[in-house]
């Protein structure tokens, strides 16, 4: 469910900062952290504790209150720090949160349908957070005293963290309601800081944290413990409490013989054992608990597991064993692009597009190859970004951009044929109502986040590019191409060719075969969801469409995680392609060199296509990164963040007015809250950035990276940066590769239209590279323009750079250096 925040602050929520500024001074791999959960309701802080029914109060004695600066933790009053295995269910091991302050139905939504699904807290700058009575001096804070260990190996070292301070809200008035809702108001700014890990975090691991004395305020007086937790703490359980629940003896200043000591009395008892394995672990790390001023465990979720088919129940573990098909159930391989679209008939009828194939135009000649004409008309189109063309006099431009394109861009020499065929891949998404076309419902989120059942079948329609030259005995090498977000399988035909191309120029088929499918929610697999006004007539807007990357989070992690199963399906295929009727027909696989390439949103799914398939031999992931929310926030392409941020304010997640493009295509006078930076500073979205996270966490490729480095023995991978990136920040590229221990190379600058790889390609160590692809001004290096798309086409109007318009030239160079260098890697470690 979209995700819509409570009128006040329910699970994260914070004051303003610049956390990234914080974090970018401290380390590579993170950024923008979203700062913190403060409050939570007093079941979260017991019920899920105890393992017996009913839960206690723990109240608060009358004579607590001191004028000593307090570490906080009171969950009497919701005050307990996050993330917390106080808040799983010891019973189900799922996350439990309990109804929020000012809870909508939508985050009721998200709550219960989506976070209490989680088997635990999140992985990649997870950030945990404390609430403080006074504001902390940074200077006080050491790697000794504030620490974060794995439970599961007492011998090891502390986790690198990062210490932010800054603020939560804490609600004054808070009221439950007859229906277990809760009315929260008077919010008030509440002093905390927040812990972040430098690196990933395990999945389905126990973390201990603890914060020691030596910690002061900004008015230099020492932290102090809770009376709580001055409890909690004791060597010794401080109350004995028998089967039935009555305190046998107790060394506290609470009175058992009331109501309010008893069930005080009995809260304690039940948080000294739930904290005391926390705390026997600090004391074998020799951590006096006298020093502890609070401390607490939290289990990480399950992340890699349900793409890991060694994972029995799931869904890698359930692809179908098929081979590629035909286009249609009639069809048993793969065809010709040539035969399935009819161009030979359509040719003989004089039926444009392709009769211009027939006539040719201006100094373009006729193309008799069906194949070929194809190529043309296709990249012409594209090159002029027009969807079709119906005459002479419109199709004319496009054949000559076509033929220009093919010749001297695209290597449509090197290809033999284009196959169309479909990849039966299951699917595992919930199916979502789409009132606009109810028989075409909308992929929603897995039914469980780790091992969901099947809901169906679907085919995939493919593109097969086939090299010319004799196909190897054992098959073509063949790459697995996934394109970039709002692109279509289509864009393999942009790179495809140079695939194909022949390496040592004998003859003798050692190009690679390549294939593509579509991801989900893009090309044919986009569900309209829009039919009026704007959407009611074509060309669709992208908003006319279920989006791939939503303020719906869970449909978000899956449809990254379905077409991540789409591969492993896709590859499965593959390998069934050894020749005859039933095997793809003349199409021949060699199964042990299938390699991968991806672009953009492709080269980002691709850290976690590559990390979890053995079969994939090597990839090049081009211009990718990792953390979605940090992707998100410093994009600088209008097109993704407006797509969010104006999702978010329909959803009522963000307070403004939705991009208006004024009607032009250029984006200067575009206006709207996307348009500036104040939409991060909102609760709404500090919010919705915390637990989006947590919740993508199992879809982000920063918890694959560990997987992707393991197997460099056998799996190698490229990672290729274009500096000044607007698509893709390239922080987001340098964390992944910092947490791949991988050092940037820059890129050969090119001269040549046929260029040489950068040195580091053909060097044998590491076998792993990081290329880094910076623009050269045109005085010193013609043509070495880099932009996001760099790999399928130059900077700038490739159809219409010639000598007399340079500035359509900028970037041929650019895109022949990085094309070159990935071809090359994938040549070299097949």
């Amino acid at each position: 469910m979209p995700v819509t925040p409570p009128t006040g602050c329910a699970w994260p929520c914070h004051e303003p900062k610049d956390v990234s500024r914080v974090l970018a001074s401290a380390m590579p791999i993170l950024l923008t952290i979203s700062r913190r959960r403060s409050s939570m309701n007093k079941w979260l802080a017991c019920a899920l504790v105890a393992l017996t029914s009913g839960c206690p109060d723990i109240k608060t004695d009358a004579d607590e209150t001191s004028a000593d600066p307090v570490v906080e933790f009171d969950p009497s009053r919701s005050v307990v720090p996050f993330p917390n295995n106080l808040l799983i269910n010891p019973a189900t091991g799922k996350v439990n949160l309990p109804a929020g302050c000012n809870e909508t139905a939508s985050t009721k939504a998200l709550r219960e349908g989506v976070l209490n699904a989680l088997d635990g807290f999140g992985t990649f700058e997870t950030a945990m957070s404390v609430t403080l009575t006074k504001p902390i001096d940074m200077a006080s804070v050491t790697t000794e005293n504030i620490v974060l260990f794995k439970s599961t190996d007492p011998a090891a070292a502390a986790v690198p963290i990062v210490v932010i301070p800054g603020s939560s809200i804490r609600f004054a008035n808070q009221t439950v309601n007859a229906d277990g809702t809760r009315t929260c108001d008077s919010p008030n700014p509440i002093d905390s800081i927040t812990i972040v890990p430098r690196v990933p975090l395990e999945q389905k691991t126990t973390y201990i944290v603890a914060l020691r004395t030596g910690l002061k305020t900004t008015e230099g007086v020492d932290y102090v413990p809770s009376f709580t937790w001055s409890l909690v703490r004791q060597d010794t359980n401080p109350v004995t409490v028998d089967d039935a629940g009555n305190v046998i003896s107790d060394r506290t200043p609470l009175d058992p013989s009331t109501p309010t000591g008893l069930a005080s009395l009995q809260g304690i008892n039940l948080l000294w054992n739930a904290h005391m394995p926390v705390l026997a672990f600090l004391a074998a790390k020799q951590i006096n608990r006298d020093d502890v001023l609070l401390a607490w465990s939290f289990k990480t979720q399950t992340v890699q597991d349900a793409l890991d088919k060694n994972v029995a129940g799931t869904p890698t573990t359930m692809l179908n064993d098929v081979a590629i098909t035909g286009p249609a159930d009639a069809v048993p391989v793969p065809i010709s692009v040539a035969v399935a679209l009819g161009i030979a008939q359509a040719r003989t009828a004089n039926t444009y597009p392709y009769e211009v194939c027939d006539t040719g135009a201006g100094a373009a000649p006729a193309e008799l190859d069906n194949v070929q004409c194809f190529l043309k008309v296709s990249l012409g189109l594209a090159a002029l970004r027009l969807p079709t063309c119906a005459d002479a006099a419109s199709c004319g431009p496009v054949f000559v951009a076509g033929t220009g394109s093919c010749a001297s861009l695209f290597g449509c020499a090197n290809i033999l044929d284009v196959l169309v065929g479909r990849v039966r891949s299951p699917q595992f998404q919930s199916d979502r109502p789409n009132a606009s076309a109810p028989s075409m419902p909308i992929p929603g989120p897995w039914a469980d986040p780790v091992k969901p059942a099947k809901v169906k079948d679907q085919q995939l329609n493919a593109f097969i590019i086939v090299p010319n030259g004799t196909q190897p005995a054992a098959g073509f090498a063949t790459v697995l191409f996934q394109h970039g977000l709002g692109q279509s399988n289509t864009n393999i035909l942009a790179i495809g060719g140079h695939l194909a191309r022949d390496p040592d120029g004998a003859g003798l088929g050692s190009g690679f075969a390549s294939i593509a499918i579509n991801a989900v929610a893009h090309g044919d697999r986009r569900i309209q969801i829009s039919n009026s006004g704007a959407c009611a007539t074509p060309p669709l807007a992208a908003s006319c469409f279920a989006g791939f990357l939503s303020p719906d989070l869970g449909a978000t992690r899956d449809n990254i995680r379905q077409t991540v199963v789409d591969h492993h399906q896709v590859v499965a295929s593959l390998k069934k392609c050894t020749g005859g009727a039933a095997n793809c027909g003349t199409f021949i696989v060699n199964p042990a060199q299938i390699v991968y390439l991806g672009q953009s949103l492709g080269g980002i799914i691709g850290g976690i296509t590559a990390a979890t398939s053995t079969d994939i031999k090597t990839s090049v992931l081009n211009v990718p990164g990792v953390g979605w929310a940090d992707i998100f926030e410093n994009t600088q392409t209008l097109d993704i963040r407006c797509t969010l941020v104006d999702g978010l304010i329909d959803a009522g997640t963000l307070t403004g007015d939705k991009r208006d493009t004024k009607g032009t295509p250029t984006e200067t006078d575009d206006t709207g809250l996307c348009i500036g930076q104040e939409w991060k500073t909102q609760p709404g979205y500090r919010q919705f950035a915390a637990i989006g996270r947590w919740v993508l966490d199992p879809a982000d490729p920063a918890n694959f990276v560990q997987r992707l480095v393991m197997s460099m023995g056998m799996d190698k991978f490229l990672i290729q940066e274009v500096v000044g990136d607007t698509v893709v920040p390239n922080l987001a590229t340098a964390n992944a590769a910092a947490l791949t221990g991988r050092t940037a190379v820059p890129a050969r600058r090119n001269t040549a239209a046929i260029p040489t790889p950068t040195d580091t390609i053909t060097a044998p160590m590491p076998s792993s590279k990081y290329i880094k692809y910076a623009t050269i001004p045109a005085d010193a290096a013609p043509g070495n323009t880099y932009t996001h798309g760099s790999l399928l086409s130059p900077a700038g109007m490739a159809a219409q750079c010639s000598a007399g318009t340079p500035q359509f030239c900028d970037g041929v160079f650019a895109t022949g250096q990085m094309v070159v260098d990935a071809i090359t890697y994938l040549q070299l470690n097949k």
